[in-house]
């Protein structure tokens, strides 16, 4: 390291540019303040203590700008004679003395100034060494203990830690906070000895972070590699103070600090000339890329002083990036460089969407996000349906342009969800939550154009004050009384869907994307079940093209605060048929076989040729409640939706109870009954594979092959998505 003072010619250079005041020895006037810059060099009496009296009253003035809050029992702070601080970069200390810290005492500190809000930074630094380990063993592991600190009157930040990792050998860190139990110490990876003499610049912003340099190249500019810097989140303070922390007897070894430096800036702090710092870049807080256009650093956008270079990291303390850098989801940092002067660094998060198709099954446990994340992401300044201004989601989650950009879908830890149905899950699982309106985020998988789709999830839903009948929301949206649509019930909160599947289609002539529902998952608050008062209680519903007016209700009214597993199925998906296409919802299924389905309706008004999406789906606050969501499955069949083994085309119905008569068929006539009570799918091929009818029916309806010629063919009759087939010969 260079030499920071070289003579007194410089050193009187710098008493002068500091304006430092430097205050004489075994002063003892009033509570000492000092002004920003502080310099204190312990140009004291070698021998002597910070405080002559170890039982004076608290807010005690010590030498020079010393003093402590604190009723002192023990002083514990010696003047000795200051080391050559050749090592770190430092000449002989001006004042010839150091301070010596050891094993419990007084806390000295040194007040000054503070700046006001909206500091920006304080720097400080100082000179130390560990003499000897002496009584310190209870340190050789763990937490360690903070000997020096930045603080406010009644918080401490950016505390300075030590712990031994082995006889005679410590690391030093740094944390937002001087409790070992409740920081997080992020720890300089260098293993000094006993006896080394190193220097230590201290950093802490009004953001809130605490930023450590140990034995940096100095010059007038912050380095922006090389430090430690804590990584908890913590409420940010306005320091008016340093202090020095004499600890336990088990936890502080002997330690020398020297020449220590408080001040705004990094020049200062080091001992240099105050200089006026580069001003840093502006960047965007969120910057959101597709995966498919394979993003690099280059297309980072940050707007920089002209002729200033900028420059990228992706690891504070990291080297620079090169421009064709891919980018990965993640925090980056931007500097500019005017000259030789680097600024400091603006932090933007960068999230790369994984655009690429799912492929079925396809599961959703939500594991790989962070708790505290947005399923969705907006762009900064996102507000409008602009599809260069939209969000980005986490995974493979995305959203159809919109004008409502409100990211509220939220990662959460995951309940400990009750069924037994679906695998065993794993602890670090996550799930997902929201309320009200907001977007609704959608996961993609290979389009689907024929055969039929299941889905299954769970859920849970707490009750908020905003929900309101249905005659009152519709009232207030109309700022009168209004007549309600036929299928709305008065006494129940306006229907929404909250999940379905779903697909988008593009209006060529007019770029308008409109979405098409199927098998959408209708929820209700119930105020009233008929003249009955009910307080907590919802109802699932079902839908074939989210529309409350024509959804049909589960019997049932659930308590709020409930776990369900809900599965859904959309059945002949492409059908030319509408009426061959039917939505189905099963509520809590007891087991992974397919039980007899909770609610369907067929005949959608519209008929689905594909779906390639399920959707999230937010309704507003007087319809949606507080939900979370998780273990989302998607399959092509029941027995995968539900996380475990195919049963497409495996799966048959109860033979025992299935009956096909006539058969022979002697009038044209056929009738098919079954134990379940529900909708049958009917196929007939010939015996070379053609199909030659194809319909539905239920019990003991009659099915007309009146037009079918003689002779020997293929019944294949499916019901729930489990089929079965028998040989059929008409006469």
């Amino acid at each position: 390291m260079k030499k920071l003072l070289l003579n007194q010619k410089r050193i009187t250079q710098l008493f002068s540019s500091f304006c430092m005041v430097l205050l004489c020895a075994n002063s003892m006037s009033s509570q000492t303040v000092s002004t920003l810059p502080v310099y204190e060099n312990f140009s004291y009496t070698v021998g002597s203590t910070i405080f002559p009296s170890a039982t004076a009253a608290a807010n005690t003035n010590g030498q020079g700008p010393w003093s402590t809050p604190l009723v002192l029992t023990k002083d514990g702070t010696l003047i000795v004679a200051s080391p050559s601080w050749d090592n770190p970069g430092l000449s002989t200390s001006i004042g010839g003395a150091a301070l010596q810290i050891q094993a419990s005492g007084a806390d000295p500190e040194i007040r000054y100034t503070p700046s006001v809000a909206g500091f920006g930074a304080i720097y400080s630094s100082f000179a130390m060494s560990v003499t000897s380990q002496a009584s310190a063993t209870v340190q050789l592991t763990g937490a360690g203990g903070y000997f020096y600190a930045m603080s406010s009157p009644t918080t401490k930040r950016a505390a300075v830690y030590l712990r031994f990792t082995e006889a005679n050998k410590y690391q030093i860190g740094i944390s937002t906070s001087s409790s070992s139990t409740n920081g997080i110490t992020a720890w300089c990876p260098t293993i000094l000895s006993v006896g080394d003499k190193i220097f230590v610049v201290v950093k802490y912003t009004e953001s809130g972070e605490a930023i450590l340099f140990v034995n940096p190249t100095i010059s007038s500019n912050q380095p922006v590699s090389g430090f430690q810097k804590s990584t908890e989140t913590a409420s940010a303070v306005l320091p008016d103070r340093i202090l020095i922390n004499a600890n336990s007897t088990a936890n502080t070894p002997q330690i020398v600090i020297d020449e220590i430096r408080i001040a705004t800036n990094w020049s200062q702090a080091i001992g240099g000339l105050a200089i006026i710092p580069t001003t840093p870049p502006t960047a965007e807080k969120r910057q959101a890329f597709d995966s498919f256009s394979n993003p690099t650093v280059n297309n980072l956008v940050s707007i920089g002083t002209a002729g200033a270079t900028l420059k990228w990291y992706s690891v504070l303390g990291g080297t620079a990036l090169e421009s064709n850098t891919p980018l990965t989801s993640g925090t980056y940092y931007v500097t500019q460089t005017i000259g030789s002067n680097e600024s400091d660094v603006v932090a933007t998060q960068v999230f790369v969407g994984d655009t690429s198709l799912k492929t079925l099954p396809l599961y959703e446990s939500f594991i790989d996000y962070t708790v505290g994340d947005k399923l969705i992401l907006m762009k900064n300044g996102a507000s409008t349906a602009v599809s260069t201004n939209q969000g980005i989601g986490l995974g493979s989650w995305s959203m159809t342009n919109s004008s409502n950009i409100t990211d509220d879908v939220t990662i959460v830890t995951s309940p400990t969800w009750a069924t037994t149905v679906i695998p065993a899950r794993s602890p670090a699982d996550k799930a997902i939550t929201f309320v009200g309106s907001g977007i609704d985020p959608e996961l993609k998988f290979t389009n689907t154009t024929s055969g039929s789709l299941f889905s299954s999830f769970l859920f849970t839903a707490a009750d908020v004050t905003t929900i309101v009948n249905a005659q009152a929301a519709a009232d207030a949206d109309a700022g009168s009384a209004v007549t309600l649509p036929s299928g709305i019930d008065p006494a129940k909160s306006t229907p929404t869907g909250f999940y379905g599947f779903a697909n988008e289609s593009t209006d060529p002539s007019t770029s308008v994307v409109s979405t098409g529902y199927a098998s959408d998952v209708m929820f209700r608050k119930v105020f009233a079940n008929g003249t009955t008062i009910l307080t907590n209680k919802f109802n699932i519903g079902l839908s074939k093209s989210n529309n409350g007016a024509d959804c049909v209700w589960s019997p049932v009214d659930y308590d709020f605060g409930t776990q369900h597993l809900i599965v859904i199925s959309y059945e002949n998906i492409g059908d030319a048929t509408a009426t061959n296409q039917v939505a189905k919802l099963w509520i809590d299924p007891a087991s992974s076989t397919q039980p007899a389905v909770t609610l369907f309706q067929s005949a959608p008004s519209t008929s689905r040729s594909n779906i390639d999406r399920i959707k999230i789906l937010q309704g507003a606050s007087a319809m949606t409640p507080t939900l979370v969501i998780d273990e989302i499955r998607v399959a092509n069949n029941w027995g995968q939706a539900l996380g475990g083994p195919s049963t497409l085309g495996v799966a048959k119905m109860d033979l025992t109870s299935l009956k096909v008569y006539p058969n022979p068929v002697t009038n044209g006539k056929l009738f098919i009954s079954s134990a379940n009570a529900v909708e049958k799918q009917v196929a007939i091929y010939s015996i070379l594979g053609q199909k030659v009818l194809e319909t539905k029916t239920t019990n003991n309806a009659e099915i007309n092959v009146s037009k079918l010629a003689k002779g020997a063919y293929i019944l294949k009759i499916s019901e729930e998505g489990v089929s079965n087939t028998k040989k059929l010969i008409i006469q």
